[in-house]
C-alpha cells in the first residue's frame, strides 16, 4: 500500500510513526515546504516530494495532517485522487467550509474519514460499550474536561480557529458517539485567563458549554487551555447502574489532596502522550479498511460537519450570553 501524507507537523509524524509500524505501506511526504517533506521521508524512511508533484501520485489513501486553514485546498487535492481520505479535525474552518467538502466527497464517491481518535481510545470504547448495551442504565448526566498543558503559541492561536472548533470539537463529538444523539442546545461562556495572546485573537481560554441532547440528557464540557502538572482529558458517565470515567489513573494530571499518592504519576505532558495508543490504532483500522474494503469504523465527513454545526452554535452562544439552538 502508497500512503500519501499532506502535511508536516507533528499530525503528520505521529500518522507516519503508526504506518511504519505496519507491514507494506511505503510512505511519500508532500508540503508547500519540500524540504520540510523530504525530511520526514528520511526520518521515517519514506520520500518526500513537492505538493504540486502530489497530484500525480497514484496513491491507495491519503493523510491531510495540514493546519486548518489549508483542510479545504488540500483535501480537494485529495479527493481529485479518488482514493480513501482520513483528514484531521476539524474537517473544515467554518460550518459553510466544513459542508462544502462533505459535497464534494460524496459528489465523487470518496469515504472521508475525520481524526476524531477517542473513538479508538479503550477508556471512551468501554464507555461507548456500556452504553450500548444498557448496563450503564438510564443516562443521568455526562461531563468531561479537556485541559492542555502547554498554551498555544501564537501562531497556533491565530490559525486554530477558536477554542470551540479547536478543542472542544472533541468533546461535541465525543458526546454524539457515546450516546448517538445529536445536541439540540448549547450555552457556552468563556474568558481568557491564561494568556492575553488569546483574548488578542478574539479567542477564549478557558471555558464551559451545556449541551442538550435529544432526549433532554445534559453534557456539561470545560475546557482549558493551561494544565500545569498535564495533559488531562477525561469524561464522565453517570447512570443509573453505573458512574464510569475514562482517562482517570494513577496519571491523570491532578492531585488528591487527602492521598496525593493517588493521581498525577507520571502524567502525559502533550495530548499526543495522551492518545497515542488511540492514534496508532485509529490509523491501523483506516488502513485496514482501506485494504480489504471494510467498514469505515472512525467519523464520517457528514458526523464532522454535524460537530463544527454545534462548535459554531457554541461560539454564537458565548458571544451572545445566552442558550441557542443548534441549527439544522
Amino acid at each position: 500500500m502508497r500512503a500519501l501524507i499532506l502535511g508536516s507537523g507533528r499530525m503528520a509524524a505521529i500518522r507516519a510513526a503508526a504506518l511504519r509500524e505496519m507491514d507494506g505501506v511505503d510512505l511519500v511526504f508532500a508540503t508547500r515546504d519540500e524540504s520540510r517533506a523530504v525530511g520526514l521521508g528520511e526520518e521515517f524512511g519514506g520520500v518526500g516530494i513537492s505538493l504540486d508533484a502530489a497530484g500525480s501520485e497514484s496513491p491507495d489513501a491519503v493523510f491531510v495532517t495540514s493546519a486548518t486553514a489549508r483542510h479545504r485546498a488540500d483535501l480537494e487535492l485529495a479527493l481529485r485522487l479518488g482514493v480513501p481520505v482520513l483528514i484531521e479535525k476539524p474537517l473544515g474552518s467554518t460550518v459553510e467550509e466544513s459542508e462544502a467538502l462533505v459535497a464534494s466527497a460524496e459528489a465523487v464517491g470518496v469515504p472521508v474519514i475525520v481524526g476524531f481518535q477517542r473513538r479508538f481510545d479503550d477508556g471512551f470504547v468501554a464507555l461507548k460499550s456500556a452504553i450500548d448495551s444498557g448496563s450503564a442504565g438510564r443516562l443521568y448526566l455526562m461531563r468531561s474536561a479537556s485541559m492542555d498543558h502547554t498554551p498555544g503559541h501564537a501562531a497556533f492561536i491565530a490559525a486554530s480557529a477558536g477554542i470551540h472548533h479547536d478543542l472542544f470539537v472533541h468533546d461535541i463529538e465525543t458526546a454524539m458517539w457515546l450516546t448517538g444523539q445529536r445536541v439540540q442546545s448549547v450555552y457556552a461562556v468563556g474568558s481568557s485567563r491564561v494568556s492575553q495572546a488569546y483574548a488578542e485573537h478574539g479567542d477564549a481560554d478557558v471555558a464551559t458549554i451545556v449541551a442538550h441532547l435529544e432526549d433532554g440528557l445534559t453534557v456539561t464540557m470545560h475546557g482549558l487551555r493551561h494544565d500545569p502538572i498535564g495533559q488531562d482529558v477525561r469524561w464522565e458517565v453517570f447512570g443509573s447502574q453505573l458512574a464510569a470515567a475514562a482517562g482517570l489513573s494513577r496519571r491523570t494530571p491532578i492531585v488528591a489532596v487527602e492521598d496525593p499518592s493517588l493521581l498525577a504519576q507520571d502524567p502525559p505532558l502533550t495530548f499526543a502522550e495522551r492518545f497515542a495508543d488511540a492514534f496508532a490504532e485509529e490509523t491501523r483500522s483506516f488502513v485496514r479498511s482501506v485494504a480489504d474494503g471494510g467498514p469505515f469504523l472512525g467519523c464520517t465527513a457528514r458526523e464532522a460537519a454535524l460537530v463544527s454545526r454545534v462548535a459554531e452554535a457554541c461560539q454564537r452562544s458565548s458571544t451572545l450570553g445566552t442558550s441557542v439552538p443548534v441549527d439544522d
